[in-house]
């Protein structure tokens, strides 16, 4: 049965609503992953008995059997709330719960969860008498006035649950409010009586800390996905729905699952609770860098990551996708599909498309995500992007100052620009290695690329000193020579490293070094030494491709020498 929101008659959407529950069903039931996928919401997610999250392309690769089958016989509950509705149905202490949310095309499935009462009881110790997480913080930051609001109504409500105050508690949930656990299946009435009991013999109940959340803001109600763990016992995924009524945000329903896969874990000092909110990340280029950066947010914990590279659609872009897959990253049709919803992009292309894949999403961001502008170029390229990007974006000057492999995501990085110091706290709980240079866009640039003078200049200097010796016949002579001036460098292992990068990463390399001679030219310099490192870099990077070089890079310095000298003959 189909109510609105207030009690009142069914929405007039309540049929269209019905038919596409009724649909969906049907669908998981006989593994009809074409009709499934009609009415399933991009941001889906299904959390079944195990408290395992699947995400859309998840779900409809493995075509989860809904716990309750058909559903035929079974007397489903709903609540329509203007573009959101919630319908709940059960049977055999299996619950599951489905929030469907109202979209230009129709209705789509936002989540399923399923709630199971026949497993062992979870491990129990004492709860705490208070605890700062969720009632006085919350590791997630409201993106608007809405969220802020709704939150600042649920931590009312969890502060009346710990001070055992059940009427502050009640004036909080709606009437019609559910809460679904392993242990419980409790109405407005139920709860208000636990806590009843609970204010007569003073236990401790302060809820359990948020690890992370999600919502999904709507004009009359918000979705909330979310994760606790308890002060003892394996984590629990937790899906809520919040209503506005008369301007206040009351929440309608609660199904929470433990994660089956979770460890058990006990909170003394609150040190696990140590993520502040767990970001939707973008990826605009998905070469080498991206794909190191989001395998290591993916092994970190970051589930909701996006990428788009323009050699998706190409031939050559299967195995940048590939990568993807395997990674377990959503692969977008177009920029514009990756950057949305994204709290933090992180652009990372060549650096003659810097600009342009700035351009490619600048009209499709909303609510102000952060841009990391990892790509190797001047400082007036990033100004001139974050230019570009206005209001539309937070703008974060970003340089990488290391390999991104094997670190990944630890990588070293020097960020600037206004918004540099409000992106550093998260950057940090995401593990990533940082230094703050400064306030204005472009002095993280600046460093990257006039260090790139030195750093990329030695390796053209490398391949023309070691080259010309081993053809002179006097390689050794030459080694030992340096070694008399730097006695503390080993000049074997230095061209070895320096000759694999410049055959495996020239053309890259070259690129990056006409950004480092941009940088000069915008300093009053004339970047002679630069300009000649363009072109020793980009040769470099011809080389390396024959398969006779590619053959011989991790068969030491002699062999690199030997094909590549070949192969530069060939050339000439």
């Amino acid at each position: 049965m189909m109510q609105s929101g207030n009690g009142s008659a069914p929405h007039m959407d309540a049929g269209d609503l019905v038919w596409a529950d009724h649909a969906l069903i049907s669908a998981l039931a006989t593994g009809d992953t074409r009709a499934a996928a009609a009415l399933l919401d991009d941001e889906f997610t299904w959390v079944n008995l195990n408290g395992r999250i699947l995400d859309k392309g998840q779900a409809l690769s493995t075509m989860p059997k809904p716990p309750l089958g058909t559903e035929v016989g079974l007397a489903p509950v709903g609540y329509h709330y203007g573009e959101v509705a919630t319908i709940a149905v059960d049977r055999d202490k299996v619950f599951v719960l489905r929030i469907w949310v109202k979209r230009a095309a129709g209705w789509r499935l936002l989540v399923y969860h399923a709630v199971s009462q026949n497993g062992p009881a979870a491990p129990h110790v004492a709860g705490r008498k208070e605890w700062d997480n969720p009632c006085k913080m919350i590791p997630y930051e409201p993106r608007n006035a809405d969220e802020r609001d709704c939150l600042a109504s649920w931590q009312q409500l969890e502060i009346a649950v710990m001070q055992h105050e059940p009427e502050v508690w009640a004036q909080h949930v709606v009437d019609e409010f559910m809460v679904v656990g392993a242990a419980r299946r409790h109405s407005k009435a139920d709860r208000k009586a636990v806590l009843e009991e609970q204010q007569r013999t003073g236990a401790n109940s302060a809820p359990a800390p948020l690890v992370s959340a999600r919502l999904f803001g709507f004009k009359a109600a918000i979705v909330m996905t979310c994760e606790h763990q308890p002060f003892h016992g394996k984590a629990a995924r937790v899906s809520r729905v919040f209503v506005k009524r008369d301007s206040r945000w009351l929440m309608a329903v609660s199904f929470q699952t433990t994660r089956q896969d979770a460890p058990v874990k006990t909170i003394y000092d609150g040190k696990i609770m140590n993520r502040r909110n767990t970001p939707r990340v973008s990826f605009i280029g998905f070469g080498e860098a991206g794909q190191a950066i989001a395998a290591g947010l993916r092994e970190s914990g970051i589930e909701r990551i996006a990428a788009w590279d323009i050699l998706f659609p190409e031939p050559g872009g299967a195995r940048l996708k590939a990568a993807g897959a395997s990674i377990g990253v959503r692969l977008a049709n177009s920029a514009a599909d990756a950057v949305v919803e994204s709290d933090m992009i992180i652009s990372a292309v060549t650096a003659s498309s810097s600009l342009e894949a700035a351009r490619s999403v600048e009209r499709h961001l909303t609510a102000k995500p952060y841009y990391l502008d990892i790509n190797s170029v001047s400082p007036g390229r990033k100004q001139e992007t974050a230019k570009l990007l206005g209001e539309r974006a937070r703008y974060v000057d970003v340089a990488v100052i290391a390999p991104i492999n094997p670190a990944r995501h630890r990588t070293p990085l020097l960020i600037a620009g206004p918004h540099a110091e409000a992106i550093s706290p998260l950057l940090r709980e995401l593990q990533m290695q940082l230094s703050i240079v400064g306030d204005n866009i472009g002095q993280a640039a600046a460093i990257k690329m006039i260090r790139s003078v030195m750093i990329k200049g030695i390796e053209a200097l490398t391949v023309e000193c070691f080259l010309a010796a081993a053809r002179a016949g006097v390689l050794d002579e030459v080694t030992v020579s340096l070694k008399n001036n730097y006695p503390t460098l080993d000049f074997t292992k230095i061209a070895e490293y320096n000759l694999e990068r410049m055959a495996s990463h020239g053309e890259r390399r070259a690129a990056e070094m006409e950004e480092s001679a941009a940088t000069l030219r915008e300093l009053g310099l004339d970047p002679m030494m630069v300009d000649a490192t363009v072109k020793r870099q980009r040769e470099m990077g011809e080389i390396g491709k024959h398969e006779t070089v590619r053959a011989t890079l991790k068969d030491g310095r002699s062999a690199i020498l030997n094909a590549i000298s070949t192969a530069a003959k060939n050339r000439h």
